[in-house]
């Protein structure tokens, strides 16, 4: 079983490497992916941010349809969208690329995840998000 927690931050990390290199669709699955595990960890705060960054880069995204990522996953219509989303990429996937990257895929401290979410999704790729 995975720890959307980890989860959450190995996605956010991919994220903001999408974003700097302007990959803005790719930035945008998984800022998706984050937001998503942020929704099973049930940081609210943290999916709210995944869901504003998402608006930023692509305003008529189908998430942007609704009041936030819990209520967009519960939507049917959402579910086709959801099973690509999850080909896209893997957690053992988003692993796999930032250990090629030679990036840390656990937290500094390992124990909050949360709060090196939060500084990833604040950081400099985000600037003026």
């Amino acid at each position: 079983m995975q720890n959307h927690n980890r989860a959450m931050y190995l996605f956010a990390q991919l994220a903001a490497i999408s974003q700097e290199k302007q990959q803005l669709n790719q930035a945008t699955e998984f800022l998706l992916l984050a937001g998503l595990e942020a929704v099973q960890a049930d940081l609210p705060d943290l999916s709210a941010r995944c869901r504003q960054l998402i608006s930023i880069n692509h305003p008529r995204h189908l998430v942007c349809k609704h009041d936030d990522l819990k209520t967009a996953s519960e939507d049917p219509d959402f579910e086709n969208f959801m099973k690509r989303l999850n080909k896209f990429c893997t957690f053992e996937k988003a692993e796999h690329l930032l250990q090629e990257l030679e990036l840390p895929t656990h937290c500094p401290d390992d124990a909050d995840y949360a709060l090196g979410t939060f500084a990833i999704l604040s950081g400099p790729s985000w600037e003026g998000a």
